[in-house]
């Protein structure tokens, strides 16, 4: 047992070594490799959770946020979602959006497009039903 305090201890010492640019790229990095879902379980909210100083990093580091993956919901999570795209800053995004139900909050979908115009790449998913009914006139504006 005292191999591993002393093991976690000298990664300890190393991390904190480590510059503020050196962890947020480490942090971007990981970040953009995985494609969870805007949960509390997303890479960027874990690390904000280590320790004031890497909350403070991850918030300061627009590359930490340009992947996002989300289900739209009847749920209006716009205030989520402007919060996260707007820490990238002016980077390229890359999205991903998911719908679960047949109907979905349309703020959602308005924040979302207001940021298209930053997409590198716009991955959307949609069930098979929703494919058989064009899409609202509402919805195209959304769109334009």
């Amino acid at each position: 047992m005292s191999d591993l305090n002393s093991s976690l201890h000298d990664d300890a010492i190393f991390i904190s070594r480590l510059s503020p640019e050196i962890l947020g790229h480490i942090f971007a990095i990981y970040c953009q490799s995985q494609k969870l879902l805007i949960t509390k379980h997303a890479p960027q909210l874990i690390i904000t959770q280590i320790s004031s100083l890497w909350r403070a990093i991850t918030q300061q580091t627009p590359d930490v946020w340009t992947t996002l993956s989300v289900t739209l919901t009847n749920i209006d999570d716009t205030d989520a979602l402007r919060e996260w795209l707007t820490r990238a800053k002016s980077l390229p995004l890359d999205i991903t959006v998911r719908q679960r139900d047949q109907t979905f909050h349309p703020n959602n979908l308005a924040c979302l497009t207001s940021f298209t115009l930053s997409c590198r790449s716009l991955d959307l998913s949609l069930p098979w039903d929703s494919w058989m009914q064009p899409p609202s006139k509402r919805a195209l504006n959304f769109l334009i």
